[in-house]
């Protein structure tokens, strides 16, 4: 559990750790899927005011992940630094979930301050809880073929929760508020937080991290030593930024697309299925090529197939929705590699900043570059509120052409722009699994006190 080569984890072992992914996912699915469209459709806020207060409250998660990262870094307790935060963060985090829903009168600024305080708790919350989870990856396993395995599991876990989701939360909120929305989208709340409560429980449970990990606590200085040094983390945290963008226009987006440019309402379940569905389909097909490979040409091959199927329904003058489900299909197969991808490579820049400065710092890494995608969320989410004010779009009234061609524009274009400028700044990513493997021999012996070769 300090960074040492470890033998093959047992799979009870990577299912009792990736299991809170499904906790995380509840939230992170109803967030990333159906917010904006609850702000703007169910709670009535303007476009722009619904994107500002998500925006803020990304922000301000991303802000606070490196700090907690450094917290939990710090952190020595005897049951570890990070698994802690697992347990004790969950209820703060589920309660400020549901109280985002919570029914109530308010109307203008008072609606606006306090829906926007409640999303402020709940980012707080999730970063308190979600950064040291994650964190605790890279103190698993020194194996980058584990930490690929872990990034399946994970990957396995949070498809099929977020399909859940966007099969389930509408038609839920629908019958459980008998038209009521507010009401519908609360008792959903609830349900999806104690669901959450019980896998991160699961998780802190059926998990061991060593009471003091070995490794000397750094000074802030060290911690931006390490950072500078690491082109790898570099790398990722640019295109982090990028492919976060991105994917947030074209999540998004995706509820307005089918609701006002297929006029398909009801099919909004079955395109989030659809997507969802298609990524927890390939992510063993992506896992098994990742290991025959390399996860940066996994990266690149996936994020050219996304940005394709993007470009694709572009081109496509009218499509119908058969064939908008057969493109996210094929959207999905370049979302799932690149996922995959992301949280199987992050793990391994902790070895490749230890070995040129000597300091490890997987919370540090951890945080900034969730710093990174939620910012980048936060600012697609922002500029599309805004852009959707731009291109004229009301809320449930017939939208022009202009407006529907915006639309398919911001679901589109954007993001397939963005998704290749991401695969090209993976081009220049250098650790590859034997690379880092020579990493982790050569630090196990500098840590046994033995003179390392260079890593080359």
């Amino acid at each position: 559990m300090s960074g040492e080569p470890q033998a093959r984890l047992t799979t009870r072992a990577k299912l009792g750790y990736t299991v809170a992914d499904v906790g995380f996912n509840l939230f992170w699915g109803v967030t990333s899927l159906f917010l904006l469209y609850y702000y703007t459709d169910v709670l009535g806020l303007a476009n722009a005011t619904a994107g500002f207060i998500i925006m803020a409250a990304l922000v301000w998660d991303g802000l606070i992940d490196p700090a907690v990262g450094i917290i939990a870094n710090r952190t020595r307790t005897r049951w570890g630094r990070y698994r802690p935060y697992i347990l004790w963060a969950s209820l703060p985090l589920c309660a400020s979930f549901v109280a985002m829903f919570v029914p109530h009168a308010a109307t203008g600024a008072t609606l606006i301050a306090v829906t926007a305080a409640a999303h402020l708790l709940f980012r707080t919350a999730y970063a308190l809880t979600n950064i040291p989870y994650i964190a605790l990856s890279a103190e698993f396993t020194s194996d980058s073929n584990e930490r690929g395995a872990i990034a399946g599991y994970r990957m396995v876990f949070a498809t099929i929760t977020t399909l859940v989701v966007a099969s389930t939360t509408l038609p839920l909120a629908t019958s459980l508020g008998a038209g009521d929305m507010r009401a519908g989208f609360f008792y959903v709340a609830t349900i999806y937080a104690v669901a959450a409560a019980i896998t991160l429980a699961v998780s802190f449970a059926s998990t061991s991290e060593s009471a003091d990990a070995g490794h000397e606590v750094a000074t802030f200085s060290q911690l931006w030593r390490t950072l500078k040094a690491n082109r790898p983390f570099q790398l990722i945290f640019i295109a982090t930024i990028l492919s976060g963008i991105g994917g947030a226009l074209s999540s998004k987006t995706l509820i307005y697309f089918f609701k006002y440019n297929l006029a398909a309402p009801e099919k909004v379940t079955l395109g989030l299925t659809v997507l969802t569905g298609g990524v927890m389909l390939c992510v063993p097909v992506w896992a098994l090529i990742s290991k025959r490979t390399s996860k940066r040409l996994v990266w690149m091959i996936s994020g050219l197939i996304g940005a394709t199927a993007w470009a694709t329904l572009y081109l496509i003058p009218a499509p119908t929705v058969p064939v908008t489900l057969a493109i996210l299909l094929f959207a999905a197969v370049g979302a799932s590699g690149f996922y995959l991808s992301f949280w199987s490579m992050l793990p391994d820049t902790v070895e490749y900043g230890e070995w040129h400065t000597g300091e490890r710092t997987e919370g540090v890494v951890f945080g900034l570059v969730l710093f990174a995608q939620k910012v980048a969320l936060g600012i697609g989410i922002g500029l599309l509120g805004v852009l959707l004010d731009a291109i004229g779009y009301r809320a449930n009234q017939v939208q022009s052409a202009a407006t529907l061609a915006g639309i398919k524009t911001l679901l589109t274009l954007v993001p397939a722009v963005l998704g290749v400028a991401a695969t090209a700044t993976i081009i220049f990513y250098p650790l590859d699994q034997r690379l880092h493997g020579r990493l982790v021999k050569a630090l196990a012996r500098r840590r046994a006190g033995l003179r390392a070769p260079e890593s080359g």
